[in-house]
């Protein structure tokens, strides 16, 4: 079939399906819970001041999607998996802040199909060391994803990272490389068959974390986004990763996320809230959190230790 330009199609989370369908099955979701928000902390409701003004107080629906391709043909059914899992997402955006605190979003989500208008877009057109295959503005609420036909498989994954991201800034504003890129990688994971959702693991992450240890949570929750980005970024990636599943994997973890989350959307006016003192909050303090994650490493994926911080770098 030859590339053709298609006009963006829409959305909505209802138009989908609605969230107890979603809760309906055994394996799905399985870290939702019933318990709503601490009243407490969204009672710090911050101003809405997202950049974006594709934003809005939470109106009839959560999120509306408008999905095109560019130099590209897609799958019959990517555009339902991707209004599948995002409703998943928000799914647990509304456990974490509560309905009345989510915000309306507009997401606009481009595939292109044409490596070299894919840079253009994204601004550097002669670029030598090429190693981006998603991108996200936030002021328009748009997510780019490259469809080339190497990048076909990884397609649906990297737009549920870059939605990930328009979400989470929507919401929090800025906040600390380990919450939003934990966060993205652990979305990018969804797997959506029907109207079924799953989160699968990173097999390329365990694989490294393996032959070299995850940061440790002092080491990995101190990094600026500059730092974040330096050599061997990729092993910070697969530490988020890991520290957001070991999170909402565990009682404990679920809950101290939420309250980070809370905090975080309280304060999403700041340029950089500090988010390391509700991370304390978690029973025994930083020192058992570290202790149950490293726990968990070795149990669930057969990752022995996490490194010291002078080797986060």
């Amino acid at each position: 079939m030859l590339p053709s330009t298609k006009q963006p199609t829409f959305a909505t989370a209802a138009g989908v399906l609605g969230l107890m369908a979603l809760l309906g099955g055994g394996t799905l979701l399985m870290h939702l819970r019933d318990k709503p928000p601490d009243p407490k902390v969204l009672a710090l409701a911050a101003p809405h001041c997202s950049d974006s003004t594709a934003t809005s107080p939470a109106a009839t629906e959560p999120f509306s999607i408008a999905v095109q391709a560019e130099s590209a043909t897609l799958p019959e059914d990517l555009e339902h998996k991707i209004a599948v899992g995002a409703e998943a997402a928000y799914a647990q955006w509304r456990e974490w802040l509560g309905d009345d605190a989510l915000l309306h979003s507009r997401i606009n989500i481009r595939f292109v199909g044409d490596d070299q208008q894919f840079r253009q877009i994204y601004g550097k057109p002669n670029a030598d060391d090429w190693t981006t295959t998603g991108f996200y503005r936030m002021r328009s609420n748009e997510a780019l994803i490259l469809y080339t036909p190497e990048y076909q498989p990884l397609a649906l994954g990297n737009a549920f990272h870059e939605i990930s991201h328009l979400v989470t800034a929507a919401h929090l504003g800025a906040t600390p490389p380990w919450l939003n890129e934990g966060l993205a990688e652990y979305y990018e994971t969804l797997d959506v068959v029907d109207d079924d959702v799953r989160f699968a693991k990173n097999p390329l992450h365990i694989q490294l974390l393996r032959r070299r240890g995850a940061l440790s949570v002092d080491a990995m929750t101190t990094l600026s986004r500059k730092e974040w980005m330096q050599e061997d970024a990729q092993r910070r990636y697969a530490s988020a990763w890991s520290f957001i599943s070991f999170m909402l994997h565990s009682e404990d973890g679920r809950r101290t996320l939420q309250r980070v989350v809370q905090q975080a959307y309280s304060q999403r006016c700041a340029a950089r809230p500090d988010l390391r003192k509700t991370l304390a909050d978690y029973p025994g303090g930083l020192q058992a959190l570290e202790s149950d994650w490293v726990a968990w490493l070795r149990d669930n994926l057969r990752v022995e230790a996490t490194a010291p911080i002078d080797q986060a770098l």
